[in-house]
C-alpha cells in the first residue's frame, strides 16, 4: 500500500480532528504530487483512481449514494441469465464496479466509454485485463463529429466544452457505435453520467432504444442552463416515443422519490422546481418497460423499506411506495398481467 492510499484509507477512516487533520494532508498530497493514484475499494472491487477522487468518501458518507444501479444490474442478471450493459461517461470504472456485481457471470459484456485521457488510464488499468470488458476513447451525443474541446476535471467528474483552441475528441451517437460494436446493440442496461451531455446522449441512441428498449438510468441535471425544463421535457418526449410510459426517479444521494408517467410529466415538473430551488442539484432517472419496472419497484421497496424505514411504519410506506400506475377496480396490477397482455390508459 502507498503513502497515498495510506493517507486516504486512514482519511475516510477518521473522524473530528484526526479527520480534519488528514483532509489537509490528504489536500496538501494532492497539490504537491500531482494528484497521486490510490487503491480503494468501490462497490467491492478494489481498483486505482486519482487521489482527489471523491467516490470512496461519497459511498461511505452516504448509504444509498450510487447503489441503484448494482441493484438494477442484479435484477436484470437474474431475468435475462446474463447482462449486456453500456456505460457512457465509465470514468475510472466505479460504475462498472457497481454492474460487475457478485453475480456477475463469463457471459455478460460490458460497453465503457469515457473520452476523459486522465479518466482513461485508470478504467484500462483497472478494467483492461477484463475479458468481459470493451473500452472506448469518444464523446457519446447527437450527432458524429470530431469537436474541439476542453476537458475542466475535478473531484472525479469532467465536464466537456466544446472550445475552438481545444484538443480533438471524436464525438459520436450511440447508435452509430453500437454498429461498430454490434454485439451491444440491443443492450439490457445502458447507464449515462456525462456531465450535461444525458439529454444529447438519449438523443443519439433513439434508434437502439426505439428497437430494443433497455434499461436507462440517466442523470438530469440543469447545470444553471436556460432551458433546461424544455429539455426534460424533450427527453422523456422521446423515451415516450421510442415505447417507453413510465419512469423512476432518485434524489441525489440515491433515495427514491417516485415513480412518474411519461404521458403526462406534469406532477414530475414539480419536482424540476424543487430542484432549481434547493441544494439538491440532481435526479437519477430511471426507465424501463412497464412489468420490468414494476417488478423492480416491488424490490426497491422492500430495499427501502428494510434499510431506511423505521419498523413501525414499514406497513405506512408499502402501502404509499412509488409503483407503475394505479389499476382501476377490479384490474390487474401490471406485474399480475401475462406477458404482453395491454394495461389500458388508467393510471397514467
Amino acid at each position: 500500500m502507498n503513502l497515498p492510499t495510506r493517507v486516504s484509507t486512514a482519511f475516510l477512516a477518521a473522524s473530528g480532528r484526526r479527520q480534519r487533520v488528514l483532509g489537509r494532508l490528504r489536500r496538501w498530497m494532492i497539490a504537491a504530487f500531482g494528484d497521486p493514484p490510490v487503491e480503494m475499494v468501490v462497490h467491492g472491487h478494489r481498483i486505482t483512481l486519482p487521489m482527489s477522487h471523491t467516490i470512496p468518501e461519497l459511498l461511505l458518507a452516504k448509504p444509498q449514494h450510487d447503489r441503484q444501479l448494482g441493484r438494477l444490474a442484479d435484477f436484470l442478471r437474474e431475468r435475462r441469465g446474463r447482462l449486456v450493459a453500456i456505460d457512457v461517461g465509465a470514468n475510472v470504472g466505479d460504475t462498472l464496479a457497481a454492474m460487475v456485481g457478485a453475480a456477475s457471470g463469463a457471459d455478460d459484456r460490458y460497453l465503457a466509454i469515457d473520452p476523459n485521457a486522465e479518466f482513461q488510464r485508470f478504467l484500462v488499468a483497472n478494467w483492461g485485463s477484463d475479458a468481459r470488458v470493451t473500452i472506448v476513447d469518444a464523446a457519446c451525443g447527437a450527432r458524429d463529429a470530431d469537436v474541439q474541446a476542453v476537458m475542466q476535471r475535478r473531484d472525479g467528474t469532467a465536464v466537456l466544452t466544446e472550445q475552438a483552441d481545444g484538443t480533438r475528441v471524436r464525438m459520436t451517437t450511440l447508435d452509430a457505435l453500437v454498429r461498430e460494436h454490434p454485439s451491444f446493440a440491443a443492450p439490457d442496461l445502458l447507464k449515462i453520467d456525462t456531465d450535461g451531455f444525458d439529454f444529447f446522449v438519449l438523443e443519439g441512441a433513439r434508434g437502439m432504444l426505439c428497437a430494443t428498449h433497455p434499461a436507462v438510468l440517466f442523470e438530469c441535471d440543469h447545470f444553471v442552463a436556460s432551458g433546461y425544463v424544455e429539455r426534460v421535457r424533450a427527453a422523456l418526449r422521446l423515451l415516450l416515443e421510442c415505447g417507453y410510459a413510465h419512469m423512476a426517479a432518485y434524489d441525489n444521494v440515491g433515495y427514491l422519490m417516485g415513480c412518474y408517467s411519461l404521458r403526462d410529466t406534469r406532477a414530475f415538473e414539480q419536482q424540476l422546481f424543487y430542484q432549481m430551488a434547493s441544494p439538491l442539484h440532481f435526479f437519477d432517472l430511471l426507465v424501463l418497460p412497464d412489468d420490468a419496472l414494476d417488478a423492480f419497484l416491488e424490490r426497491e421497496r422492500e430495499h427501502y423499506v428494510r434499510t431506511e424505514v423505521p419498523a413501525a411504519l414499514a406497513d405506512d410506506a408499502r402501502a404509499v411506495a412509488p409503483r407503475v400506475g394505479v389499476p382501476r377496480a377490479g384490474e390487474p396490477r401490471v406485474s399480475e398481467r401475462r406477458a404482453g397482455e395491454p394495461r389500458g390508459v388508467s393510471g397514467d
